[in-house]
C-alpha cells in the first residue's frame, strides 16, 4: 500500500488485533490449566500475555510494525515447536504472517520477515516426528484448534481492514482526480472569461484611440470629449477587472495588505457613486449621512462597493439605494435595488467563484469574482458581506465596517472563505 495515512491506520489495526488475540490465547490456555487439561501451559500463556503486553505498548507509542511481526513469528514458532503439534497451527501462523507482512511493510522488510518465518519450519518439521506427545506432555487438539481459530480470525480481521483502506484510499483518490479536474475547469473557464473581459474594453480603448488618431481635426469638439470619456471609463472597467483578478491570489495566499485608516465614510462611497453611474441608465441615491466615520482600508472599501453597485446597476432593475446604518461596533453599508431578486437556493451560490445566476443578461460584463472577492475584502478589514432580500422585491447587499477607532482595527489576514 502507497498510502501512508492508510499503512499508520492499519498499523494500528494490527497491533489492537495483536493485543485482542494474545489476550484470547493466554485466558484460552488458562481455562485450560484451572480445568487440569492442559500440561504445557506455560508455552501458551506466556506468548500470549507476552505479545498482549508489547501490542498494548505499541497502540501507546506507534513504531513500525517490523519488530512486532519478528516477536510474533518468533513467539509462534517456539511455542509450536515445544509444543509438537505443528500441523494446523504452524499453518494458520504461518499464512498470516505472511499475509501481515505483505499488508505493513515494505517489500524487502516483507521478504524479511516471510523468510524468517519459513525459516522455523524445518526445525518444527524435524522435531515433530520425534516427539509426538510433545516435549512436555503434549497439547490437546482442542488448544491446537484454538489457537489456529485466533491466528486465521486475527488474518481476516486483518485483511477486513486492509480491503477497508483501500476502498477508503480509491475515494480519496477519486476525490482527488475529481477536485483536480474541477480545478482545470475552474481555470480554463477563468481564462476564457477573463480574456473576453479583458479584450472588450481594450477593443473599444484601441478603436476609439485609433479614430482620435485619424480623425482629430475633423472632429468636434463634442466628439473628442465623448471618445475621451469613453475611453476613460473602459480604462477604469480594465483597470477594476485587473485588480479584481490580481487580489485572488494575495487573499488565497494569506499576504493580502490592509491598509487601514479613519476616514469619513460619505464621500468615499459618493465618488464610487458618481463613477459608477456616468453611463449607467439606472438611477441612484445615496443616502448616507455626513459625518460617518469607519476605520478600514479605503482602497478595498470602495472596492468592495464597486462590485455590489456594480451588480445593482447591472441586475437590480432602474433604481438603486445606498445607505447605512449603526449596527454596534461596525456601520453596514446597504445597495438595495427593485430588479427581480435572487432565488433562496441561490443566495449563497452567488458569493462562490464564477458563478453568475442563469436569468443573468449574456452580454453583461463580468466574470463571477465581484461578490466573492466584495466578501472576503469586507471579512479581511473585520467586517462581513450578504444579502437580505428587499421588500416588495429586488434584493439588498449588505456590508459591514469596523467604526471609527483604533480597537476595531482589521486585521492584515482574510478571515474565513466564502461560503
Amino acid at each position: 500500500m502507497t498510502d501512508r495515512r492508510a499503512l499508520i491506520d492499519m498499523g494500528a489495526a494490527y497491533q489492537v488485533l495483536r493485543a485482542v488475540a494474545g489476550a484470547a490465547l493466554a485466558l484460552v490456555g488458562l481455562a485450560l490449566t484451572l480445568r487440569g487439561e492442559i500440561p504445557d501451559a506455560p508455552f501458551v500463556i506466556i506468548p500470549g500475555a507476552v505479545i498482549t503486553t508489547h501490542a498494548i505498548g505499541r497502540i501507546r507509542r506507534p513504531a513500525p510494525p517490523i519488530g512486532s511481526l519478528l516477536i510474533d513469528v518468533s513467539l509462534s514458532g517456539g511455542s509450536i515447536l515445544l509444543t509438537g503439534q505443528p500441523d494446523v497451527a504452524f499453518v494458520a501462523a504461518l499464512g498470516f504472517f505472511v499475509a501481515a507482512s505483505i499488508l505493513l511493510l515494505p517489500s524487502r522488510q516483507a521478504l524479511a520477515v516471510i523468510g524468517y518465518s519459513w525459516a522455523w519450519f524445518p526445525p518444527i518439521a524435524l522435531w515433530a516426528p520425534l516427539a509426538p506427545a510433545g516435549p512436555v506432555g503434549g497439547t490437546p487438539d482442542a488448544l491446537t484448534w484454538v489457537g489456529a481459530a485466533v491466528g486465521l480470525s486475527v488474518l481476516a480481521a486483518l485483511l477486513f481492514f486492509a480491503v477497508k483502506s483501500v476502498s477508503a484510499g480509491r475515494a480519496k483518490q477519486s476525490s482527488a482526480v475529481e477536485v483536480e479536474r474541477q480545478a482545470v475547469r475552474l481555470k480554463d473557464q477563468f481564462v476564457s472569461m477573463v480574456s473576453h473581459e479583458l479584450r472588450t474594453p481594450l477593443t473599444s480603448i484601441a478603436g476609439f484611440v485609433e479614430t482620435l488618431q485619424a480623425d482629430w481635426p475633423n472632429l468636434s469638439q463634442d466628439e473628442v470629449d465623448e471618445f475621451l470619456r469613453i475611453v476613460q471609463s473602459e480604462t477604469q472597467h480594465l483597470s477594476a477587472l485587473v485588480e479584481d483578478v490580481l487580489v485572488i491570489p494575495r487573499i488565497e495566499a494569506g499576504a493580502l495588505s490592509l491598509k487601514p485608516e479613519s476616514f469619513e465614510l460619505r464621500p468615499v462611497v459618493a465618488h464610487v457613486l458618481s463613477v459608477l453611474t456616468q453611463d449607467a441608465e439606472s438611477i441612484g441615491e445615496l443616502q448616507i449621512p455626513g459625518g460617518v466615520s469607519v476605520f478600514a482600508d479605503p482602497t478595498r472599501l470602495q472596492q468592495v462597493l464597486r462590485n455590489i453597485t456594480e451588480n445593482a446597476i447591472k441586475y437590480g432593475g432602474d433604481q438603486f439605494l445606498i445607505e447605512g446604518r449603526l449596527a454596534g461596533t461596525h456601520y453596514e453599508i446597504i445597495v438595495s435595488d427593485n430588479g427581480p431578486g435572487v432565488a433562496e437556493a441561490d443566495r449563497e451560490r452567488i458569493f462562490e467563484h464564477f458563478e453568475q445566476l442563469a436569468g443573468d443578461v449574456p452580454t453583461s460584463t463580468g466574470i463571477g469574482l465581484g461578490l466573492p472577492i466584495a466578501r472576503r475584502l469586507a471579512r479581511a478589514m473585520g467586517g462581513d458581506l450578504w444579502f437580505e432580500e428587499r421588500f416588495p422585491t429586488g434584493s439588498r447587499f449588505c456590508f459591514s465596517v469596523p467604526i471609527d477607532g483604533p480597537g476595531q482595527a482589521p486585521t492584515a489576514q482574510p478571515t474565513e472563505e466564502a461560503a
